[in-house]
């Protein structure tokens, strides 16, 4: 019995526990050694998988190239864990993104759809080279979106970010999105939609302070371009706002 269980000890050490089954904490530095997250792309799942526990900051070590449908942060999970005292921080230290292949009208490299308290800084997110269609192009370097119609992005800061798509992408404006390529999008829909959403219920469903410093935006149709909820003087709707 001492022989078996001496082994497994052993096993346990050299492989290390899978870290990649729980909520993140403190600072992790990617790859996160010896079980993980190793990438963006897997820290990004554990995030909306398991949220945080704790104020995190993710420090990017190496050049990437998005997953299918980008990276898409946000999640029921994630969203309710993200609070003023528990904040969540991904830091590129100016890292190259390489875009996906886009699959539509909607494509966005980085997508948060719903958390609060994100900061995203120094990234190099770029266009591929070869993404030489409408399709394949991204229309998005960033999207600040909603999770759905009643759970909003607040408090995002995107910083000191350098941002460059395709001014030849020729998609057609519709519903809220406009046409072309947009460094940052923030909009009243959901993750890969142009569709606006119904009037939030609360204040909680609306985007809110959204903050945007120190980025370089390129060759794009527009840098930053924003659509909240319609704005109704009547009291009771809820719109989006405080966007600076």
């Amino acid at each position: 019995m001492k022989k078996i269980f001496t082994s497994i000890l052993l096993l346990t050490l050299l492989l290390g526990v899978d870290s990649r089954g729980q909520a993140l904490s403190g600072i992790v530095n990617l790859p996160k050694l010896p079980a993980g997250p190793f990438t963006l792309a897997q820290a990004v799942t554990q995030l909306n998988n398991f949220g945080i526990s704790g104020t995190t900051v993710i420090n990017c070590s190496s050049n990437e190239t998005a997953p299918t449908g980008g990276y898409v942060l946000g999640s029921s999970t994630l969203n309710i864990s993200l609070s003023a005292t528990q904040t969540l921080t991904i830091n590129g230290a100016k890292r190259v993104i390489t875009a996906q292949t886009g699959a539509g009208s909607n494509d966005a490299i980085f997508t948060i759809q719903g958390p609060n308290y994100v900061t995203l800084q120094n990234f190099d997110f770029r266009e591929s080279a070869s993404n030489t269609t409408a399709t394949a192009m991204m229309e998005r370097g960033i999207a600040i979106v909603k999770y759905n119609k009643d759970t909003g992005t607040k408090k995002a800061n995107i910083l000191n970010t350098l941002i460059t798509l395709d001014n030849t992408n020729t998609t057609a404006a519709s519903g809220i999105a406009p046409n072309g390529s947009t460094g940052i999008f923030i909009g009243n829909c959901t993750y890969l939609s142009n569709t606006p959403l119904a009037l939030a219920a609360s204040e909680v469903g609306t985007n809110d302070g959204i903050f945007i410093s120190g980025c370089f935006i390129k060759n794009v149709t527009h840098g930053i371009y924003a659509a909240g909820i319609q704005v109704i003087a009547d009291g009771t709707t809820f719109n989006d706002k405080n966007l600076t």
